[in-house]
């Protein structure tokens, strides 16, 4: 009997800051979301000016570098550009146009040559 009050205690104890790691958790949740509502803003703003510069030679900065690509700065031409997606080409070592396609998230910096 003594062994079940015992159990009671504990567990009534270890749930005492339960509440307050549920509100904080809450907090970080929202945050998060209201920081993500803001990069979707900012990534269709960015894609309604790129979708200008199309067939246009300009030079990307990316924060996380595509698939086959060696640097985070690339000289390329826009061919496309949607809400998400931007397609673009570059050429290569080997002096091959590649086409590629990433998201606009991945995009920090454009750069537009004369």
């Amino acid at each position: 009997m003594e062994f079940f009050g015992l159990f009671a205690f504990v567990l009534t104890i270890g749930l005492i800051g339960l509440p307050d790691e549920v509100k904080k958790l809450k907090r970080e949740i929202s945050n998060i979301k209201r920081r993500e509502g803001y990069l979707k803003k900012e990534v269709l703003a960015m894609a309604k000016m790129l979708v200008d510069l199309k067939g246009r030679d300009c030079m990307i900065k990316f924060e996380e570098l595509p698939m086959g690509i060696a640097s985070n700065r690339v000289k390329c031409n826009i061919i496309d550009v949607d809400e998400e997606w931007i397609k673009f080409t570059v050429t290569n070592k080997k002096g091959e146009k590649v086409t590629k396609i990433t998201r606009l998230e991945k995009i920090s910096e454009v750069e537009i040559d004369g």
